[in-house]
C-alpha cells in the first residue's frame, strides 16, 4: 500500500505540465498534502500565519542528508551555482516550496515544482541540498533549506 509520500510524488508526477491552482509553489505542495490525506502548511501553522512570506511548515523536519522521495523542501535565498572548466550553471529560488521526486547519489535531488522560469505549471528540475562535487563540477548551495515529512492528519 502506498504511502503518504508516495501519493504526494504521484499527485505531482500526474500534474506534470499542467498548473495546479494559481500556479504558485504553495498551491501544488498544499494540493498534494491535501490529496494525499496529509496536514498542510494551513493544518500545522494555522491561515493566520501562513502568509506570502512565511517560512512554511510541511511536517516534521528532517536533516536534508535524511531525506527521502515525497518529503517536501522549503527554499530561503536559496542559490547553487555549478562550474567546470567549460561551463558554468546557477539557478536561485528565493522563497519556494517543492516535492521530492528523487534522490541521486551525486548530491543532487529532482523536485516537483511550480512557479519557475516564468511558469506556473508543475516541472521537474534538478536541484542540489548540498555544496560539493558533481562529476567533474564544483556545486556552492546558499541559503536556507528545511525538509519536511509530511504526517498523516
Amino acid at each position: 500500500m502506498p504511502g503518504i509520500g508516495d501519493n504526494i510524488r504521484t499527485f505531482a508526477r500526474n500534474r506534470r505540465g499542467q498548473q495546479v491552482g494559481n500556479g504558485e509553489c504553495w498551491t501544488l505542495v498544499e494540493t498534494a498534502l491535501r490529496n494525499a490525506g496529509a496536514r498542510t502548511s494551513n493544518d500545522i501553522m494555522g491561515a493566520d500565519n501562513v502568509t506570502e512570506d512565511a517560512d512554511y511548515v510541511w511536517g516534521e523536519e528532517v536533516n536534508a542528508a535524511d531525506a527521502r522521495p515525497g518529503d517536501i523542501v522549503q527554499f530561503r535565498d536559496y542559490r547553487y551555482d555549478l562550474s567546470s572548466e567549460t561551463s558554468t550553471e546557477w539557478q536561485e529560488r528565493p522563497h519556494h516550496t517543492a516535492i521530492i521526486d528523487t534522490i541521486n547519489s551525486d548530491g543532487t535531488i529532482q523536485v516537483f515544482e511550480s512557479n519557475v522560469g516564468g511558469s506556473r505549471r508543475v516541472q521537474r528540475n534538478r536541484l542540489f541540498l548540498r555544496s560539493g562535487s558533481v562529476g567533474n563540477s564544483s556545486v556552492t548551495v546558499t541559503g536556507r533549506i528545511w525538509v519536511y515529512r509530511p504526517q498523516a492528519k
